[in-house]
């Protein structure tokens, strides 16, 4: 009896063994050796935090690159600007040194073409009858901070000024005087803003009568060198010519002595 009892507590532990390890089987069946469960899509869902990490260091990494670019870029356009802008001051300033040397000197007017700009021209005034009042009134309009111009957006990129047709003393001129005379004052009054903007007043520049358009800088100092040359050309021939005179005068002088201590010799030679 006792050894049936204890056969048959082997074979209930045997069973019990037998089911642990099937279940352990079944378990290492599911959730390791298939590779498209349930259990793999979540664990594959699911960020591992070393992948975030680096997701966000790689992010603030480009971010700070992109703000050294903006800066390098900044930096690069203030250097350019301001080399723009000592070019165009170095430009203006021999663009004044050049007229002012044109209209001191009485001669070189005849070399150059020049014409008054900012001005109003007296014929369209003639023609349109007006009177020496009404043209001074004119002139004190463009000489005053009248500014008839407006910004044009039509190109978000690039505003540009455009005369305010609808402004009211343009407008009072043209219903008064007509539009001759309207546009002859906008034309004055443009190019005294791109002339002389500061002083309002008009002003003598050198003329392109072949091109219409005032003579570039580069132009006024081709005519100058041109000039110089011809001047230089000239003295050569007149220094060349002097020297040929004085060696005449001084043969003249050398002969006319010898013929006369000659002939002083010769008297006395006689006696």
């Amino acid at each position: 009896m006792i050894t049936l009892l204890l056969q048959e507590e082997l074979l209930t532990k045997e069973k019990k063994e037998r089911k642990k390890n099937s279940a352990i089987y079944n378990y290492n069946k599911i959730f390791t050796n298939i590779p498209n469960t349930v259990m793999d899509e979540k664990m594959s869902s699911t960020p591992s935090p070393l992948k975030t990490g680096q997701a966000s260091l790689v992010s603030i990494s480009s971010k700070t690159e992109e703000n050294e670019q903006i800066e390098f870029l900044n930096d690069l356009v203030c250097q350019l600007s301001t080399k723009e802008r000592k070019t165009t001051d170095e430009i203006n300033k021999i663009g004044q040194v050049l007229r002012s040397t044109i209209f001191r000197a009485v001669y070189l007017r005849k070399i150059f073409n020049v014409k008054m700009v900012g001005m109003l021209d007296s014929q369209v005034l003639s023609q349109a009858g007006l009177s020496d009042t009404e043209a001074a009134q004119l002139t004190e309009l463009l000489q005053s901070r009248w500014h008839p111009m407006k910004t044009d957006y039509s190109d978000p990129n690039k505003p540009v000024q455009v005369v305010d047709q609808s402004n009211d003393s343009l407008q009072a001129v043209r219903t008064c005087f007509g539009n001759e005379v309207a546009n002859d004052l906008i034309r004055a009054f443009l190019e005294l803003e791109e002339y002389n903007p500061n002083g309002r007043y008009p002003q003598l520049i050198p003329w392109d009568n072949t091109a219409q358009k005032p003579m570039a800088a580069s132009d006024q100092v081709a005519t100058l060198i041109k000039y110089t040359e011809m001047l230089h050309n000239a003295y050569v021939q007149l220094d060349a010519k002097c020297r040929f005179w004085q060696r005449i005068t001084s043969l003249t002088f050398l002969s006319v002595t010898t013929v006369v201590v000659a002939a002083f010799i010769f008297r006395r030679w006689r006696k």
